[in-house]
């Protein structure tokens, strides 16, 4: 997909070049504002890069998670999960929380590992705290379906 883009925006600029040449008019400014919107939309979507086939929706596997939080870069200087399966698992009913259990505890790893320091600093470092911000990420109600999945595809992956 990556050639098909480049190629793509080759085009765009061949375009945006002819409707330069011509006289100055409203069809081909709005022409230029349409081409430039797509060359930057394609230029952003070729940054973020792309997942693996058919890994575009879909859910974090347990062994997903426990890969992810054993590599993951702790705020606090240290490196993997903070919290086992066992301990995370209690928080997730009374957010609500229906995603599978590694899905949670991972999320709750990831809040820790990127936010510890924010979290100290402004006297909130607790296991509730995380445990909140991991069924907010999980539960968001703008993003796409399987959040966590698509996170670790398309970020932690890159």
């Amino acid at each position: 997909m990556k050639r098909e883009i480049e190629d793509f925006k080759k085009r765009l600029d061949d375009e945006m070049l002819e409707c330069m040449r011509g006289n100055i008019t409203g069809q081909r400014l709005d022409t230029i504002r349409a081409i430039s919107a797509c060359w930057m939309a394609l230029d952003d979507r070729e940054r973020r890069g792309e997942p693996a086939e058919g890994q575009e929706g879909a859910a974090l596997t347990a062994a997903e998670a426990h890969t992810w939080a054993d590599k993951m870069k702790n705020a606090d200087g240290t490196t993997g999960a903070h919290w086992t399966l066992a301990q995370t698992t209690p928080y997730m009913a009374p957010r609500g929380v229906t995603a599978p259990p590694e899905t949670f505890w991972c999320v709750m790893n990831m809040m820790y590992s990127d936010y510890y320091k924010i979290a100290w600093t402004n006297n909130v470092d607790t296991p509730d705290f995380y445990a909140d911000m991991a069924a907010a990420f999980l539960m968001d109600m703008d993003a796409a379906p399987n959040k966590a999945g698509r996170y670790y595809h398309c970020v932690v992956c890159g």
